[in-house]
């Protein structure tokens, strides 16, 4: 079975590599014997993981690619430098995404009420269109190629949406509409990939549930009242920490997992089981 788990001779490449899930996902990539690729746009924070990864793995198995995937020419040319320099990866897993006021989050701008056309757009862009065009530019040389696989991170809203009313109520708090409907159509687009993509490279998607961010590592910091409304519905009575979805992450990596496709693995504790 340790055979099975491992990514030995594999290579991933991880966008948001620097952010909250993207520093554990690396550090698992890595202990699993995988050459990570890692892509973020935030230079300084990934120089820093690079530096911080040398001691245990060396430099010859996690290499950084700085790149801003809002920025259309900088996102077309990281995956042609990706595929110059080292050929189709293994693994692709598109984990980036932007939670600023960019997109909605936690500002009073953000809701439904005054979404303009830009949050929304920003919503699309990191949800939905960074993972399209990193899939379009490296799945089908994937499959030409002969194996693979894409492993994309949703969240719970995507098939399901925040009580609003109740959640955030006395709050500055707030999840915008452009983030459930991105991950809604990357949820999608996973299923269409693992169509289109078969039968070489299997397509998958993570949704994490609660996995709040530390006050540290966020402008805006969930409240205790909206975490203490979320951990009463959390069937495991706990939040998500990152460390939480890297068992489903190298299953999904790894040929333990060959004849999964197309499939939205939620790892949240079981908040989206029950209706009340």
């Amino acid at each position: 079975m340790t055979g099975l788990f491992s990514l030995t001779g594999k290579l991933a490449v991880l966008t948001g590599a620097a952010g909250f899930f993207g520093r554990p996902f690396t550090k698992a990539l890595l202990e699993a014997d995988a050459t990570v690729l890692l892509l973020d746009r935030k230079s300084g924070q990934l120089n820093q993981l690079i530096e911080e990864l040398v001691p245990g793995y060396g430099r010859a198995r996690a290499i950084s690619y700085a790149a801003d995937l809002y920025q259309p020419q900088e996102r077309d040319q990281v995956f042609k430098r990706v595929l110059e320099e080292w050929g189709p990866p293994d693994i692709l897993i598109n984990n980036a995404f932007d939670f600023t006021g960019r997109t909605g989050f936690n500002i009073e701008a953000g809701r439904p009420e005054n979404t303009t056309y830009e949050q929304l757009e920003a919503c699309f862009q990191s949800a939905f269109y960074w993972a399209f065009f990193a899939t379009q530019a490296l799945g089908p040389k994937m499959k030409e190629r002969g194996r693979g696989s894409i492993i994309n991170i949703g969240t719970m809203y995507a098939d399901s949406v925040p009580n609003i009313n109740k959640l955030y109520a006395g709050t500055n708090q707030f999840n915008p509409p452009g983030y459930s409907a991105g991950k809604g159509a990357l949820l999608q687009f996973t299923k269409y990939s693992a169509a289109w993509l078969a039968p070489k490279v299997r397509v998958n998607m993570i949704s994490p549930g609660a996995f709040p961010h530390p006050p540290e590592g966020t402008p805006n910091p969930a409240t205790e009242l909206v975490l203490s409304r979320l951990q009463q519905k959390i069937l495991l009575e706990r939040m998500g920490k990152p460390e939480d979805l890297i068992g489903t992450l190298i299953f999904l990596a790894s040929d333990v997992s060959s004849y999964i496709t197309g499939e939205n693995i939620g790892v949240d504790g079981g908040i989206t089981v029950t209706v009340t």
